[in-house]
C-alpha cells in the first residue's frame, strides 16, 4: 500500500493590494511580503521617483509590484480625487494598507494641520475611495497603521 499523495496546494484567487507609503520602511516590507504571498501589489508614494525606485528594488528581489504612476500624497485632496478615479477605472483593491504617515516635531498649528491631514483625513479619504468596490465584490480588508 502506498501512502496517500499530498493534495496539490490550493490556488488562491487573484488578490490585489494597495500599500501607501511603500517606498521605504514598514510599507516597503509589507508590499514585499504581500507580493511574495501572491498578491498583485500597487505601491504608492508622495514622490513618483521614490515609488518607482522601490518597485525596482522589489523587482531586483524577484517580486513584481506596480508603482502608482502619479504621486499619492494622502494629505493632498487633488491626489485623493485622482486615486478615487483610478479605483473607479481599475478594480478596487482587495486589501488597502494605509501606512503613509508623518511625525513632525512641535505643536504649531501648521504641524498639527499637516499631521491630521496625513494621518487621519488622508486614510479616511482612501477608505472612501476603495470601499464601494469592496462592497460590490462582497469582500475586502482595510488595515490602518
Amino acid at each position: 500500500m502506498h501512502p496517500p499523495r499530498p493534495s496539490p496546494p490550493k490556488q488562491l484567487p487573484h488578490r490585489s493590494a494597495v500599500v501607501t507609503g511603500a517606498n521605504r520602511g514598514l510599507g516597503f516590507a509589507l508590499a514585499h511580503q504581500l507580493a511574495l504571498s501572491g498578491f498583485s501589489v500597487l505601491i504608492t508614494a508622495r514622490d513618483v521617483q521614490n515609488g518607482e525606485a522601490a518597485a525596482a528594488t522589489l523587482a531586483s528581489l524577484g517580486v513584481l509590484v506596480e508603482a502608482h504612476c502619479a504621486p499619492l500624497d494622502v494629505s493632498c485632496p487633488s491626489h485623493m480625487v485622482d486615486f478615487a478615479s483610478f479605483c473607479e477605472h481599475h478594480s478596487a483593491p482587495d486589501v488597502l494598507i494605509n501606512n503613509a504617515a508623518i511625525c513632525e516635531p512641535g505643536w504649531s498649528q501648521e504641524v498639527v494641520r499637516r499631521t491630521l491631514a496625513t494621518n487621519v483625513i488622508g486614510p479616511l479619504a482612501l477608505m472612501r475611495a476603495v470601499l464601494p468596490g469592496m462592497h460590490r465584490r462582497g469582500h475586502g480588508r482595510i488595515l490602518n497603521l
